[in-house]
């Protein structure tokens, strides 16, 4: 495919949004909530020259405080603002999107999405090589798992089921109940997985006291990490207080949402590594921008998607991995728990990795079916659809 000319501005002639409610294969049990559905919002755009660009956001009450309802509303009012807006270059998105709307990060990443999309195809490039500012061929990126089963025995089996197929990183939901049951279950898990990666993760769940007694209870147990101990509001000190007194590596996930917040947790020395995500970070460039820093700083990085997003929410997030210099701590493709997807080949683990050649070779590396995409639609929202005029 060879690009169009470079200077030629991209026009968004159309916009339509998806509201859809996608059944998960089984419930998957957090913390603060039990989550049987995926609520996520599609944005497709066409340009004046009918290529079609596309975008994915997620609703998630717990964690950015988003509903389907006001990822519908931020993101009409974004793509109003901004509908006459001649987009020349990726780096152009997130000025214009400051300067013309007040849209919270879930809307702004979706849009951005959608609109790297329209750009790369234009250039003829995928958008994680749009990013990489003349990196080298990267590397393939570790698939991460959540840990399933209601039984011990269950989760054995699921471990090593997968284990077959190349799967070593998993992370375990804890904090659930009680925490001695949680250094319990883990210490069991990890008898089982004893060559793999495994996580822990709290969801914010506890307090420094419950967070210390886990983080000593399972000292020893190869547990690589423990993700979101404390609860988002944790003053800093606390975190710094959990992280001096044991030597159980510290993940954060919701306390931090973009560079400056890892910076700050970094200098403090109050972490070993992070979870990021689209929907906190505002879009792909700031997270390929996130990823650099951990990676240059020595720190552990997952990539994840929103329990549960689809195939195209999967390709941006792997977009970051591989702009981004890769993910130690693996690559959480949420879609893997959906049961369907809105393209006919799901993306999935290839011997449980990630290659960038399962992208596409242009733009956001997957094409949605919109037949599918339509057929998954809530039933409690509608379509909404909006022209240039």
């Amino acid at each position: 495919m060879h690009p169009h000319p470079s200077h030629e501005a991209i026009e968004i002639a159309e916009a339509i949004l998806f509201p859809l409610a996608i059944p998960l294969a089984e419930p998957i049990r957090m913390s603060s909530e039990t989550i049987t559905h995926a609520s996520t919002v599609l944005l497709k755009l066409t340009d004046q020259s009918g290529r079609v660009g596309w975008g994915e956001t997620s609703a998630a009450p717990q964690m950015t405080g988003e509903t389907v309802e006001s990822l519908l509303d931020d993101l009409d009012h974004l793509l109003s603002q901004t509908k006459h807006v001649r987009w020349l270059s990726h780096k152009q998105i997130a000025p214009e999107q400051s300067r013309r709307a007040r849209a919270r990060p879930s809307a702004r990443a979706c849009q951005e999405t959608a609109l790297l999309d329209l750009i790369s195809q234009h250039l003829g490039l995928p958008v994680w090589r749009l990013l990489t500012q003349g990196q080298a061929q990267p590397g393939a990126l570790p698939v991460l798992r959540m840990v399933s089963g209601r039984t011990d025995e269950e989760e054995a089996r699921d471990i090593r089921a997968h284990r077959d197929k190349g799967i070593f990183h998993w992370k375990i939901k804890v904090g659930l109940g009680e925490v001695k049951e949680d250094i319990r279950r883990v210490t069991y898990i990890m008898s089982v997985a004893t060559d793999c990666l495994v996580s822990a993760d709290a969801n914010g769940a506890w307090s420094l006291a419950e967070s210390l007694t886990f983080c000593k209870g399972v000292e020893g147990s190869g547990l690589a990490f423990i993700e979101q101990a404390l609860a988002p509001n944790a003053d800093l000190s606390d975190w710094t207080a959990l992280r001096s007194q044991t030597t159980l590596p510290i993940g954060l996930d919701e306390s931090v949402a973009n560079r400056a917040d890892l910076e700050r947790f970094f200098k403090a020395q109050a972490m070993d590594g992070a979870s990021l995500k689209l929907i906190k970070l505002g879009g792909i460039v700031e997270g390929v921008e996130a990823l650099r820093f951990l990676n240059q700083s020595r720190l552990g990085a997952n990539l994840a998607c929103k329990v549960a997003e689809t195939s195209l929410s999967a390709a941006a997030t792997a977009s970051i991995g591989f702009a981004g210099g890769g993910a130690n701590w693996g690559l959480s493709l949420s879609n893997q728990y959906l049961c369907e997807d809105i393209c006919a080949h799901p993306l999935a683990a290839r011997n449980g990795v990630f290659h960038a050649d399962q992208l596409g070779a242009v733009g956001i590396g997957i094409i949605p079916d919109e037949d599918r995409v339509r057929s998954l639609v809530s039933t409690s929202h509608s379509i909404r659809a909006y022209s240039r005029s």
